[in-house]
């Protein structure tokens, strides 16, 4: 579990062992808020978060051994909830909010950041939340000018669908995306306007009107 200590500005890992829950400090310097975590196969953390100063800095830290090994992903963002995902060879996927308001897509191979552009939406974000399918390729759904969209990365590359024209700033913030096994999304988000908690599925056209025709035969 990562966290943000407010004292000293740091961000700081926990986790329970048997009954006692053990913290450490991962970073003391102008950091911890924004952070998302993921666990790769050894059980070893893996963090992104942002780092606050003149401008804000997107870096990824994870633990190698008893050592925290940090560096930055983008050094030059806009401040949104980023999001955290590994794949099947335990390599860092992100999804954040570059400068500007364009959302990014980032993954580390063989050492190097990798970065594209999914979407250049010139307006400030609020939210993001990354999943990676069977196949390791991105999902994403991300809160935007009062507009919840899902993208995702085809062989002929990104395609995003509007989810939801929500029209008010307090609604679709904060999301979670997850996958099921068939790599559909599955989305829950929060409506801050009525107070509501939403839950958004994507289906077919035969899963959605199929059983109505046959029910209707």
């Amino acid at each position: 579990m990562p966290l943000a200590d407010l004292t000293s500005r740091g961000l700081c890992y926990g986790y329970l062992n048997g009954s006692t829950w053990i913290t450490e400090v991962v970073d003391a310097s102008n950091t911890g808020l924004s952070n998302s975590l993921a666990l790769d196969k050894n059980g070893r953390p893996h963090i992104i978060h942002h780092r606050y100063g003149y401008t804000i800095t997107l870096e990824y830290a994870y633990l190698d051994g008893t050592t925290w090994i940090s560096e930055v992903v983008d050094n030059r963002t806009q401040w949104c909830d980023a999001s955290l995902a590994l794949d099947s060879k335990d390599r860092p996927h992100i999804a954040y909010c570059g400068y500007g308001g364009s959302l990014i897509y980032a993954y580390r191979d063989a050492g190097v950041w990798i970065t594209e552009t999914v979407d250049n939406i010139s307006s400030s974000m609020r939210s993001t939340s990354l999943a990676l399918d069977s196949k390791d390729r991105p999902h994403i759904i991300f809160y935007a000018d009062q507009r919840l969209v899902y993208a995702y990365r085809s062989e002929s590359g990104w395609i995003t669908e509007e989810v939801e024209n929500v029209g008010f700033w307090l609604v679709g913030w904060p999301i979670s995306l997850v996958l099921d096994s068939a790599d559909r999304p599955h989305i829950s988000y929060a409506d801050l306007q009525t107070g509501a908690l939403k839950y958004a599925v994507r289906r077919s056209f035969y899963e959605v009107f199929l059983p109505l025709i046959l029910r209707n035969r």
